[in-house]
């Protein structure tokens, strides 16, 4: 089994209907944008391909913004079938006060995945 499914299923508690959406997107290379907490509570957004890896470069340090403000904790993500479609939300986030980064958190705490609309089931 994929690291990145064993990673997916540690972060949700998933039925097996959302497992099986799971495996189809890992199948598919999706793109992930994600929110991370820092140390100091300040928020992180990125995109990825591969969302474990992306946040052991930050927990060791590759990261530029987030070295100094280890660790860091996933806090919410999002599943794209492009990476044009990702870096396209990434920037949308970014845009974000704080205040609407933590409310898009929390609305979303039960699950903290968002799959594209379009994505392909």
């Amino acid at each position: 089994m994929p690291n990145i499914f064993r990673f997916r299923i540690n972060y949700l508690i998933l039925g097996i209907e959302c497992q099986l959406i799971t495996l189809m997107v890992l199948l598919m290379s999706p793109y992930y944008v994600y929110i991370v907490r820092c140390k100091g509570g300040t928020l992180y957004t990125g995109y990825t391909n591969n969302i474990k890896r992306r946040l052991k470069e930050h927990n060791n340090g590759q990261s530029k913004y987030c070295r100094g403000r280890r660790p860091v904790k996933l806090q919410y993500f999002e599943i794209y079938r492009t990476q044009k479609s990702a870096m396209r939300r990434e920037l949308e986030i970014k845009k974000l006060t704080r205040k609407d980064k933590l409310k898009l958190i929390k609305n979303n705490s039960d699950s903290n995945i968002k799959i594209e609309k379009n994505y392909p089931k």
